[in-house]
């Protein structure tokens, strides 16, 4: 996966936002009523929404770096654009209620937990979906207090390729295509290559 957003932009407006958000709209009315075509075009103004959000808080994590984060217990906290690294003792659904406040305040935020180190020397990293935690590991970083953003950017493919690989080829089309929407709603911005997976189930199922 190529951790690069598509088409920068310096735009920080909230038109990501307002997309995003009809997009989620009509997620969820898809999977309501196992609507392919409007599972199509969900997924699809998804991919578009999640490609701007993380373009508005790379720029911002260009100019500052990234934001070792500790979430406020106060769900109605307003949180700073770019992008966060949650450290333990907070956990995935931690970074889960950022992403979240984020949505609702229409602040462009992207965010990933780091939870203690293996005795292997690896760093485990994780974000919570919909019910369904992501989790893998990965080579620490070279400065724990101050991880640069090609480390992150790094973590989060590894993230994704750990929920792609998570699918079950075993399992009904049906089944596949909810639990990747469900690991898929963790990781919104640079999953284009996941949201794609699920397109391709969508298209399956609807044959």
């Amino acid at each position: 996966m190529n951790p690069s957003a598509e088409n920068h932009s310096s735009n920080l407006d909230t038109d990501w936002c307002s997309a995003e958000r009809d997009a989620r709209r009509l997620l969820e009315s898809a999977r309501g009523s196992r609507d392919p075509e409007l599972l199509e075009k969900a997924l699809t103004q998804l991919r578009v929404a999640w490609v701007a959000r993380a373009n508005a808080a790379f720029e911002h994590a260009d100019k500052h770096g990234i934001q070792c984060t500790e979430v406020p217990a106060n769900d109605e906290f307003v949180p700073q654009p770019g992008v966060h690294l949650i450290t333990a003792p907070q956990v995935g659904a931690d970074a889960r209620r950022l992403l979240t406040a984020g949505l609702e305040h229409g602040v462009p935020v992207l965010a990933l937990a780091r939870e203690p180190m293996t005795k292997l020397g690896e760093r485990p990293v994780a974000v919570l979906g919909r019910g369904v935690v992501v989790r893998t590991r990965i080579e620490p970083e070279k400065d724990a207090a101050h991880p640069n953003l090609e480390w992150w950017k790094t973590a989060f493919s590894a993230l994704v390729e750990a929920a792609q690989r998570a699918d079950d080829p075993t399992a009904s089309v049906e089944r596949r295509l909810e639990i990747m929407l469900d690991r898929l709603d963790g990781l919104p911005g640079l999953s284009t290559e996941l949201i794609d997976d699920a397109r391709e189930l969508a298209a399956i199922k609807s044959e």
